[in-house]
């Protein structure tokens, strides 16, 4: 596996509804989905890590869930 050479972060205050949309247009990058890593960055008041996580184990890329309570 390659390293990681690029880190996209989604900053986000549990606007849920757009991480599909955000996902799906780094879904079809031309750079190679190895060599970057995805990090969801909710700041939200309401914890929707389970759904989250569950979202992020059905996506082909390297993603994590970082949550910091705003």
């Amino acid at each position: 596996m390659d390293s990681v050479v690029i880190t996209v972060v989604i900053p986000t205050a549990s606007a849920w509804e757009l991480l599909p949309t955000a996902v799906a247009h780094l879904e079809v990058q031309s750079y190679p989905a190895a060599r970057f890593e995805v990090i969801i960055a909710d700041y939200g008041q309401q914890d929707a890590s389970s759904a989250v996580e569950q979202y992020i184990q059905g996506t082909p890329m390297r993603m994590r869930y970082v949550r910091a309570p705003g």
